[in-house]
């Protein structure tokens, strides 16, 4: 508030009478329709104004250095040049930090800027350029630093924003190569370390069920990220490529984006499932959702997370109460604790190996995902007094579990359903569709079995 206050209070100023008269031509330019401009008028105007958006960004930033430099804005509003930007500009705190640094880097670099003041260079082309050199050794020789600087911005008309970026090493080659070998270790020792001191990973929930994370990961550990990831994503797509016998036909394949997200999540689940994540609290890492054992048994109403107090629909209480431990406790008046009974683990032990050893994976036709990626799934729900039984389990991966789950609401038929066969083999019943019979289906990895299996 004192910095929105204090803003409001500075002194307008009025802009110098050059800048007025520029913003005066571009207005009548504006006002006058391109329409009636010939093809290549078209074209030379677009390239004109691709260089005046440069020498408009290089004056800005010229600006925004001085002020920074001066410390007008401390002077005149009583803030800090980047809160002045922010309220000013109507720009997020990244993009007015971002301007500041920006405006700094330029005027370190005196042959960049001025090739974005004559427009001979876009500002993305500028940005590659600056990030190139920042990767350079800290302390090369200032001639030389010069050297390459010029060399690059000499090579502006040929390359792209990227190009530029990664040219920076190739430059010093090319201008010191006496001394490129050594200084290029030192700047990837310099690189690695800054790396290593600007990791994080951090989240927020948006309020709308899901969560945002933003990762920043040195290149080599990122790197075994996304061998991991990529894996997985390849694996999906080959389940989908496959045009099994009994394959889901209401599927809608992920995109990309969906699939790594699916990935990142089944390397989580991996690691739950061996139990490899270190105890934390006392206790091995855990999902804790409070739900109504009345809710449970009617397979209505939402659950709660404990750790976050974020709601959880129905349809997710029903999954995770599926296979889950059970702690039963016993409240009173406003939800007060009376007592808390014994952890009821559903499928654990030899009972789950014996599921794993019928089954051999997910039981849905057409899915090939391992035992150790799968979830057990009770055929007569537990709540409803569905047995905790070889006879009523059935292992199925998330994605075909999320399918066959029982929704109470839905109409009888018209979802996926999952029986067990007269020999013991788990069957899936599609949906009910005109003029078509419910046929059971079985995967194929119990036939190939034969009649010993």
């Amino acid at each position: 508030m004192d910095t929105i206050a204090a803003t409001s209070e500075q002194p307008d100023g009025t802009p110098p009478v050059a800048l007025a008269r520029a913003v005066a031509e571009v207005e009548r330019f504006l006002s006058a329709s391109p329409t009636g401009l010939p093809d290549a008028d078209l074209l030379a105007a677009s390239r004109t104004l691709q260089g005046l958006t440069s020498m408009v960004q290089a004056a800005d930033l010229r600006i925004v250095h001085e002020i920074d430099t001066r410390g007008t804005t401390d002077a005149l509003a009583g803030c800090p040049t980047n809160a002045w930007l922010r309220e000013s500009n109507r720009v997020t705190a990244r993009q007015a930090n971002g301007a500041v640094r920006s405006a700094a880097d330029l005027a370190g670099h005196p042959h960049v800027g001025a090739a974005l003041a004559r427009g001979n260079a876009s500002p993305e082309q500028c940005r590659g350029l600056l990030t190139g050199l920042s990767e350079l050794p800290e302390d090369l020789p200032a001639d030389i630093a010069d050297a390459v600087e010029r060399f690059l911005v000499g090579c502006l008309d040929r390359f792209d924003p990227d190009e530029l970026r990664r040219l920076a090493a190739h430059a010093l080659e090319v201008v010191a190569p006496e001394i490129a070998e050594e200084a290029l270790r030192r700047a990837l020792e310099q690189q690695h370390a800054r790396a290593q001191r600007r990791r994080r990973l951090t989240w927020a929930r948006d309020g709308h069920g899901s969560v945002f994370f933003r990762v920043k990961l040195p290149t080599l550990e990122a790197e075994e990220l996304i061998t991991q990831l990529d894996a997985y994503v390849d694996r999906a797509r080959r389940l989908d490529e496959a045009d099994a016998e009994g394959a889901d036909p209401a599927y809608v394949p992920p995109t990309l984006d969906q699939r790594r997200a699916d990935a990142l999540m089944s390397i989580v689940r991996a690691c739950c499932s061996e139990a490899r994540a270190p105890f934390h609290g006392g206790d091995r890492p855990r999902i804790t959702v409070i739900a109504w054992a009345d809710d449970l048994r009617q397979r209505l109403g939402i659950g709660v997370l404990a750790d976050s107090g974020e709601p959880i629909s129905a349809g997710e209480l029903r999954h995770l109460a599926c296979d889950a431990d059970l702690l039963p406790v016993v409240l009173g008046g406003p939800s007060q604790l009376l007592d808390v009974g014994r952890t009821m683990r559903l499928v654990s032990g030899d009972l789950r190996q014996a599921v794993h050893l019928r089954d051999g994976g997910c039981a849905f036709p057409g899915c090939d995902h391992r035992p150790r990626h799968c979830e057990v799934h009770h055929i007569i729900p537990w709540a409803q007094g569905g047995a905790t039984a070889l006879p009523n389990l059935v292992l199925l991966c998330r994605h075909h579990h999320a399918l066959v789950e029982p929704d109470p609401r839905s109409e009888p038929g018209s979802r996926w359903e999952v029986q067990m066969g007269p020999d013991g083999i788990p069957e899936v019943l599609p949906p009910q569709r005109r003029g078509s019979e419910r046929a059971p289906r079985r995967h194929a990895r119990y036939a190939m079995r034969g009649p010993s299996g």
